[in-house]
């Protein structure tokens, strides 16, 4: 009697235990009206963000940040610095918008997206790369338009979206992250394409040639 007794009440408390663990809340969570009813659709929870300081857990996103201080730990291309990675876990193909074009932008930023290995050891980039965006960004108090990517299209998987500062510029920042209905934009995203203007930037503020041509 008293080991059925013994057996209950572990029983009992591991099920109150269990209940009283705080789940991990849904993540992209949306809702779109209809004549009768409302239907909502939600992501899988985040989960750990991997190689990334925050994650993007819903959307739209919006999260103001500092640069000052970071370490370099990711590759952007071209001249760069101390960054800060968000991490985005994609659980179908999406289209999204990238922008730090925002009053709170103060400084001259970079914006590329990463994926990684466990280790967080090899960063490789996924070609979707801006310094300055002239094309969105039309008010701004940063000394160039603050960085975006938009129409970039990312298949399923954990993805990092780096805050970088051209030279090794710091200051703070304002990103919004978004899901969109345009089109893929690659080219435009394009480190390539990007970096044709980067160059002439850097030649203008007083890069040598052979930091140019790295």
């Amino acid at each position: 009697m008293k080991l059925r007794l013994s057996i209950f009440t572990l029983l009992f408390y591991f099920n109150q235990y269990s209940f009283s663990q705080e789940l991990c809340p849904p993540s992209f969570i949306d809702v779109f009206g209809g004549d009768q009813e409302n239907i909502v659709s939600w992501g899988e929870p985040v989960g750990n963000i991997g190689c990334g300081d925050y994650a993007i857990n819903e959307l739209p996103y919006v999260n103001q940040g500092s640069n000052v201080g970071q370490q370099d730990n990711w590759p952007v291309s071209g001249s760069q610095g101390a960054d800060v990675a968000y991490t985005l876990n994609v659980g179908q193909t999406t289209t999204f918008d990238f922008t730090l074009c925002s009053m709170v932008t103060d400084y001259d930023t970079k914006l590329e997206i990463f994926t990684s290995d466990q280790d967080c050891a090899v960063p490789v980039s996924t070609g979707n790369y801006n310094d300055d965006d002239y094309t969105n960004c039309a008010e701004y108090q940063a000394p160039y338009p603050p960085s975006g990517l938009f129409g970039v299209t990312l298949q399923p998987g954990q993805y990092y979206v780096v805050v970088d500062g051209y030279g090794g510029a710091e200051g703070n920042y304002e990103l919004t992250v978004s899901v969109t209905g345009r089109s893929d934009n690659s080219l435009a995203n394009s480190v390539k394409t990007a970096w044709l203007i980067e160059e002439q930037k850097m030649a203008e503020t007083g890069f040598k040639l052979m930091l140019i041509l790295i």
